[in-house]
Formats: structure tokens, sequence, C-alpha cells
């Protein structure tokens, strides 16, 4: 991987509980794996973990820009070889 500036690639990613089991924590940590994370946080109520974190795979932000949440997505093939991880920017809706 080539060498990126993480200064300004922040973001935040919120995993589903359901994640967090022994069946599934391979793809947690193909999707945590490139993340810097700076702070986590338990959100019971939406029942998701919170990372706020630098990922090279994150946009560049622009100064005093709020930092955008990313929602993951894994690729994995029929036998469950993770093929690719994309961090998908999340919209606001107006």
């Amino acid at each position: 991987m080539e060498r990126v500036d993480l200064d300004t690639r922040k973001g935040i990613i919120e995993l589903p509980y359901r994640m967090f089991n022994p069946r599934d924590l391979y793809v947690v940590h193909a999707a945590m794996r490139d993340v810097l994370v700076m702070r986590c946080e338990i959100l019971h109520m939406a029942d998701v973990m919170r990372y706020e974190g630098y990922c090279p795979h994150f946009r560049a932000l622009e100064p005093g820009e709020m930092m955008p949440t990313y929602d993951v997505e894994v690729d994995e093939d029929e036998n469950g070889v993770i093929n690719e991880v994309i961090f998908h920017e999340r919209v606001a809706v107006q």
C-alpha cells in the first residue's frame, strides 16, 4: 500500500454488535485492519460499536469539515475468503 497522509482522513465507523461473535470476527478484522482507532464507544441504544479514527481509505477532509460516517462493505467469495473491503461514506438525508 502506498503511503498516505492520514492527518485529514478521519471518519466514523459503526459496527453492529452481532458482528462481535467468534464466527464473524474475521470480518471485523478485515474491516478494521487499516483503521487507527482514536476513540471507541458502545452505543447500547443503537446496538453498535462506534469507532472514530484515521484510515487511508477515508476521503481527505477540508479544514473545519465534520468527520463523516462510513458504512463498511465486505466482499467475500463462496468459500468465505475476503476479496475486498469497501468504505462507503453515508450521505446525509435532507
